[in-house]
């Protein structure tokens, strides 16, 4: 979609699109991080109660991934901007991508799992491949466990 065709779309002159946004990327990294953090309220919502454990609250959360309408649309249309997601380091994540870095590990903190963890980024890799390639419920379960199960084991110090 072209940034004429978005200014058409949401009723604005294209002048309007471009005070907000520089570029048509960086309009779907807006629009990308603003999905992203109604998934995190979604989230939220949906596993207030820890008492579950990590493992429910991780698979609801890459069921709300799979299933999110706009990122079946980005894996569609702008797959690229998906696949460079996979490829983050610490360094090169910029502000909004760390909201969604720090609200993942808070989940994580508040379910019993260590913040310094290195699985921890095993869990975040692992929801960025659901955004880019999402699997079947049952299998997003299974693979929920096994993330839960990572980021639970205590630290080895040895």
């Amino acid at each position: 979609m072209t940034m004429s065709e978005v200014a058409e779309r949401g009723g604005v002159a294209k002048a309007t699109i471009y005070n907000h946004f520089r570029s048509r990327g960086e309009l779907l990294d807006g629009v990308l991080a603003e999905e992203l953090r109604v998934l995190n309220l979604a989230a939220d919502q949906a596993m207030p109660d820890k008492t579950g454990g990590v493992g429910p609250q991780l698979a609801v959360a890459a069921q709300l991934i799979a299933t999110n309408p706009l990122l079946a649309a980005m894996r569609q249309h702008e797959p690229e901007l998906l696949a460079d997601l996979a490829g983050f380091t610490a360094g090169e994540l910029d502000g909004r991508w760390l909201v969604v870095v720090d609200s993942v590990r808070a989940r994580l903190l508040r379910s019993g799992c260590r913040a310094d963890n290195p699985a921890v980024n095993v869990v975040l890799r692992w929801l960025i491949s659901v955004a880019v390639a999402p699997t079947h419920e049952d299998e997003l379960s299974q693979e929920a466990s096994l993330m839960a199960a990572a980021v639970s084991e205590p630290r080895d110090v040895s």
